[in-house]
């Protein structure tokens, strides 16, 4: 006997079907079907194979051409073996939202849209979804049927405990184990403490991408704020009020905030942040677009 079958809300189908348009008009606005909206070239050389329709003429080997007589390409490792994995870290902390929407919301909103994108771009795709000490591992497939169950269980997923908080570090041993070259989208609350040395290693590894979704209120507090609100870190209810001290303490909360987050992510080009209240389809698609045309001219 089967289990249920996992189903999307309408809000998380829509934004599923717009990033899905956003990802194909971005693809056949590329040179070929070869090309892949998550990464520009492969990390490491592998061999020399004829060039057919569609791929990148940057990759074209000269010398074996002249020798041969026909065009011939160098064929990258990440070519054949690079995955997308996508991260989700389920913290407390995300529960926050001043509206309809929370910051885990959201994030679960744009991890499901990652996974979509990944089987729409036929990638083997992967999930590590973190709830406080506990890991759920989807491992990568070119299977889009097992890769949208895994988008679509997303939405409705329990959250983790309040108390125990996401463990990052349990990521690291499974993304090191991934071929040279994968592309990790690392789904997270902002950083709260200092980068651990690990997250060296995963970046030259790895083209590793940040993703953090901030609320209106982390930005700025409301004027003439007196309002309760819930602290999902603390776990109680608290008091927020326009006062000048409380002004203060949020200004110097959002620079640390700030400062630990390009610490972590120190180019532009690896960090994203979403806003809770807007759809996340178009601005992954262009995110992905653009970075995936920037890396192309890098190359």
């Amino acid at each position: 006997m089967t289990g249920p079958r996992a189903t999307l809300d309408p809000g998380a189908r829509e934004s599923l079907r717009r990033m899905r348009l956003q990802l194909r008009r971005a693809r056949a606005a590329g040179t070929g079907q070869h090309q892949s909206i998550f990464r520009g070239r492969g990390v490491e050389f592998d061999e020399i194979a004829r060039h057919g329709f569609g791929d990148d003429i940057r990759d074209v080997d000269w010398n074996v051409t002249a020798r041969r007589g026909e065009l011939h390409r160098k064929v990258f490792r990440a070519d054949r073996e690079a995955r997308v994995i996508v991260v989700l870290a389920d913290d407390s902390a995300l529960r926050f939202g001043s509206g309809v929407r929370s910051r885990r919301d959201a994030l679960l909103e744009a991890a499901a849209l990652l996974l979509m994108a990944g089987a729409v771009q036929r990638e083997q795709t992967g999930l590590i979804h973190i709830h406080g000490d506990r890991i759920e591992h989807v491992p990568p497939s070119r299977a889009r049927g097992r890769i949208l169950a895994a988008a679509a269980s997303l939405p409705a997923a329990p959250a983790g405990p309040l108390d125990v908080p996401a463990r990052l570090d349990a990521a690291f041993p499974l993304l090191m184990t991934q071929p040279l070259g994968s592309t990790v989208f690392w789904l997270a609350d902002s950083p709260s403490e200092a980068p651990p040395r690990a997250l060296g290693a995963l970046r030259r590894r790895h083209h590793v991408t940040a993703v953090r979704v901030l609320d209106p209120w982390d930005e700025d507090l409301p004027q003439a704020i007196d309002a309760m609100a819930y602290d999902p870190v603390a776990g109680r209810l608290v008091r927020l009020q326009d006062r000048p001290e409380a002004r203060a303490a949020h200004e110097r909360w959002r620079e640390r905030r700030e400062r630990l987050w390009r610490e972590w992510w120190p180019q532009v080009s690896d960090r994203m942040t979403l806003n809770v209240q807007s759809g996340a389809a178009a601005a992954l698609a262009d995110f992905l677009h653009l970075r995936s045309r920037a890396a192309k001219r890098a190359a």
